[in-house]
């Protein structure tokens, strides 16, 4: 599997995906817990050498009193040669309200969040979580293992990824061959597994979150739809 995972790197490598994307993606998704489900819409639109991610969650029923307000993510920034660069990320989940500001020229994060503001490091590589999984439409992965800063708009933690395989995933849009990443598992983070396709600019097409009480979120697309 190692060498199967090489060789597919190597075909990575000599691609460049950011001048086929079209200018908005859209890409509609279910979100589970195992008992309740929320429809999320993603966005993703290029301006030049600018982008802008919105996620949202469309919250009814006894959901919409426990998020109040609805639940929006948004990053926004600079498409580089080594893929999305964030200026700025902002969480509104319900009461909670969170910005992440990145200064580059100063390599500084300003977190802003439950009332506090706080000033730290900005390492090289650094993401949001919305930005993330959408990173490798713009730069390949030239290594079998993952090493990166990503911050939550709350803390700024350091992340470990491999890729596992390239594999069929059973979708509404039918059987998507993917590349699936794994998170590395920790104490602080139980793990994260993402799942892009490969005939789609490789979008994120699955995201699966496990968080520390053992609960799952699972992010599965429903579908994808694109304009210049």
């Amino acid at each position: 599997m190692r060498a199967f995972v090489l060789i597919l790197l190597a075909c990575f490598c000599g691609s460049s995906f950011a001048t086929k994307i079209p200018a908005r993606i859209q890409i509609d998704y279910t979100l589970s817990n195992g008992t309740i489900t929320l429809p999320i819409s993603e966005i993703l639109e290029i301006s030049g050498k600018q982008y802008a991610i919105t996620s949202e969650a469309q919250v009814s029923g006894m959901l919409a009193l426990i998020y109040k307000g609805g639940y929006r993510r948004k990053s926004s920034g600079l498409i580089t040669e080594q893929g999305l660069r964030p200026n700025e990320f902002q969480l509104h989940q319900g009461k909670t309200n969170r910005i992440a500001s990145f200064d580059w020229v100063k390599n500084l994060l300003t977190l802003n969040y439950d009332g506090k503001l706080e000033s730290l490091p900005l390492p090289a590589n650094t993401h949001d979580r919305l930005s993330f999984p959408y990173s490798f439409a713009f730069s390949a992965p030239h290594n079998i293992e993952l090493n990166f800063s990503m911050t939550d708009g709350k803390k700024l933690s350091d992340y470990h990824y491999r890729i596992a395989e390239r594999t069929l995933l059973k979708t509404n849009m039918g059987e998507l061959k993917t590349l699936h990443i794994v998170k590395q598992h920790d104490k602080d983070d139980p793990g994260t597994e993402i799942w892009l396709a490969i005939d789609h600019y490789y979008l994120p097409v699955r995201i699966l979150v496990i968080e520390d009480n053992g609960d799952k979120l699972d992010q599965v697309v429903k579908t994808i739809s694109y304009r210049d």
